[in-house]
């Protein structure tokens, strides 16, 4: 009983019939809910950029497997320098200590400012 509840609140019975009339509408190849697509990393340039005043809502997990109408796909932004990817280029490609990356002094920032349960010194 305690996995049914899961699995309702976790939204699997909607993906289910999503993914039921995705097959009807679109056939065999249509998105499937949490459907793994494996893309090359180097061949993304763009990110999706939710913009919902243009149209371009902000997606969850839950719209896994959605066929959205509209323009939202055209919402994107280029990668470019951003502290994440850029601290986890630092760390694995570089061999840069987590706590030496932009990343790790924002989140010490973030933590300083807000608070939370986190400890200042965290070791990864």
């Amino acid at each position: 009983m305690n996995n049914l509840k899961k699995a309702i609140s976790a939204g699997v019975p909607v993906k289910v019939v999503r993914d039921v009339v995705n097959r009807l509408r679109f056939g065999a190849d249509a998105p499937q809910s949490d459907e793994l697509i494996w893309v090359r990393a180097r061949d993304v340039a763009n990110w999706y950029k939710p913009d919902p005043d243009n149209g371009a809502p902000r997606y969850r997990r839950r719209h896994s497997g959605m066929v959205a109408a509209g323009d939202w796909d055209l919402s994107r932004k280029p990668f470019g320098s951003q502290i994440k990817l850029d601290s986890i280029r630092d760390h694995f490609e570089r061999g840069v200590p987590w706590q030496q990356t932009n990343l790790f002094d924002w989140m010490l920032k973030q933590i300083s400012e807000k608070g939370g349960d986190v400890p200042v010194n965290v070791e990864l």
